[in-house]
Formats: C-alpha cells, structure tokens, sequence
C-alpha cells in the first residue's frame, strides 16, 4: 500500500458557490471497503484538509528472508520508515523526525549486527559485498541524519523514497540470498 495525502478545497457553507476555477475529486464508492475501513484509513482534520494514509511499505511474504529473527528485525525497520512518513505527512517538527531518525539508525546498526554476527558464525560466503551495502546505508542515513539536525537538508521526500525503496531492494535481493543458505545450517 501507498500513503497519499489528498487536500481537499475549504468546506463550503450551505448555499455557497464554488469558485468556477475550482476542481472536483472523484474517488470511487468506499462502501464496499466498509468492513475494514476503520482498519485501512485514518482520517485526519486539520485547517480544511483531510489526510487519507496507509503504509509506504506493507510488510508481506515477498519481504521474508525465511529466517524468523530477521524477519522481526525487518517489520520494525519498515515500521520505522512508515513512522517517518506519517510524522512527515502530518508536517511533525524537528525534534520528532529527529527521534525517528535516530531510532531507524539505531536499529539499523542493530539488524546489521546481528546478521553481520550470523555471517561470521556460518561462513556466509557474500559477508563482503552483503556488508559494503550495510555501510553505505548507514553512512547515508548518518547523512541525513546530519543534514537534519544541521537544518542544511530537511527530510523530503526523496529522503523517504530512498529509505524505503533501499530497504526493499536490500531485503529482495540482498538478504533473500542468504536465506537458503542460512536455512541449511539450521537457521530458520
């Protein structure tokens, strides 16, 4: 699933006229999403706009590696970059994207250990090339990071889009080659 904001025109009182530059949204019928609704969107209001978001990644088992703790280890990874994504959709100041960031480096130096440590224990015959991507992304997270606290790059969404395409990449292709082997030596 996509987050998509949507900005709707102010409300109009009864009787009001449209502006005749105005523009009309169509959206098809939500009823038959009724059942899941509440589940599926949140609606927020705020100065006449209304936001309609959903996950900028959805975990599914495309994303599986097949290997149970990294497999926790990446839902938070994805939980954090959609963290990032609602803080920036609802225009969260800096000191919450701040904490988001900080948390996603955090965690991803901890995911990466501790695959990092699985690769040592079994011999992963990749561990150079798998660990290089490692490092080029946090280094480019440190980037961000930097730039924000900084106030020189605000988190845009080109930020957001490489994080999450990064991460799906990395996990698709990257990790998922690890897991056959992994999986042999008993770890699943």
């Amino acid at each position: 699933m996509m987050r998509r904001v949507v900005q709707l025109p102010p409300r109009r009182v009864a009787n009001e006229q449209a502006p005749s530059d105005g523009f009309q949204v169509s959206m098809p019928s939500v009823e038959k999403f009724a059942p899941r609704r509440k589940q599926a969107l949140r609606i927020e209001q705020a100065d006449h706009r209304e936001e309609i978001q959903m996950a900028l990644i959805t975990w599914n088992d495309s994303l599986s590696v097949n290997v149970a703790e990294f497999d926790q280890q990446h839902r938070k990874l994805v939980a954090l970059i959609n963290e990032l994504n609602d803080a920036m959709s609802v225009g969260k100041g800096k000191d919450v994207l701040g904490r988001i960031v900080n948390d996603l480096v955090a965690y991803s130096k901890t995911h990466f250990k501790a695959e990092e440590k699985c690769f040592a224990r079994f011999e992963y015959p990749d561990t150079f090339n798998h660990r290089r991507e490692h490092v080029i992304f946090i280094k480019k997270v440190a980037q961000f990071k930097s730039g924000l606290e900084n106030g020189k790059l605000p988190l845009t969404v080109e930020v957001l889009s490489f994080l999450s395409d990064w991460l799906k990449k990395h996990i698709m292709g990257t990790d998922k080659k690890y897991s056959q082997f992994f999986n042999e030596k008993g770890l699943k």
